[in-house]
Parts: structure tokens; sequence; C-alpha cells
């Protein structure tokens, strides 16, 4: 065991889950049904899931629309501004952490940083 992560309240329904495309930062990917809490009680000395929660949260902040208008859906403003809180930095990027990152370009930027970061310690 590396980490241990607790999921939030119930599983979303499928349709909430498809619905969350509706919100541009979401790029057309549904949210998992099942939401991930985003803090760990433990985790061990440099887990790679613990880094890879912080290198999405980081990669979400810098990539994103940074006006809250882009996660906001039917809703309204506030709901909007707390799904921008969810999917950047909260639940969301712990739940695409473990169960699969499917955030478009986030991979390449991490084979860049870790071929650049080996190439350092040469």
């Amino acid at each position: 065991i590396t980490a241990v992560a607790f999921w939030e309240r119930g599983r979303l329904s499928a349709s909430d889950a498809l619905q969350s495309t509706r919100r541009p930062c979401r790029n057309n990917i549904p949210e998992y049904r099942t939401r991930l809490a985003n803090y760990a009680m433990w985790a061990k000395p440099a887990s790679r899931v613990m880094a890879r929660v912080l290198k999405l949260a980081a990669h979400r902040i810098q990539t994103i629309d940074h006006h809250q208008q882009s996660c906001q859906g039917h809703e309204g403003h506030k709901e909007g501004t707390e799904y921008y809180v969810l999917y950047t930095t909260g639940p969301d990027v712990v739940t695409e952490s473990v169960l699969g990152v499917r955030d478009q370009g986030f991979y390449d930027h991490d084979r860049h940083h870790h071929h650049h970061h080996h190439h350092e310690k040469k």
C-alpha cells in the first residue's frame, strides 16, 4: 500500500456523471461515478499516487481557463465556483489520479518533465 483514499457520499448517477461533460473545463470527459476525497490520512513517503495528485492539480491550474465560468454548468455562478475548486484541486483530482488520468497532455508533460529531469542528473 502506498496511499489510502476515501470516497465521498454515494456514487454519482450515470446521468449526473454524463452531465458533468457540459462544463467546458472537463473537455468532454465525464466524471467517474465514484468521487474520491481530496485528502489522505496516510501515504508512504514519496508516494507516486500523491505525487500524481499534486502534478495533476498543478497541470489543471496551469492549463484550465482561469475564469471559473469554464466549470459552470447550467446551475449558476456559485455552483460553478464550487465545481472549479472540485475540478482543479479537489476530489476530482484525486479520483482521476487513482483511477486513471484522462486529461489531455498530462502524460506528455509528465514524460517530458521526467526525461528532462533524468537528463539533468547525468
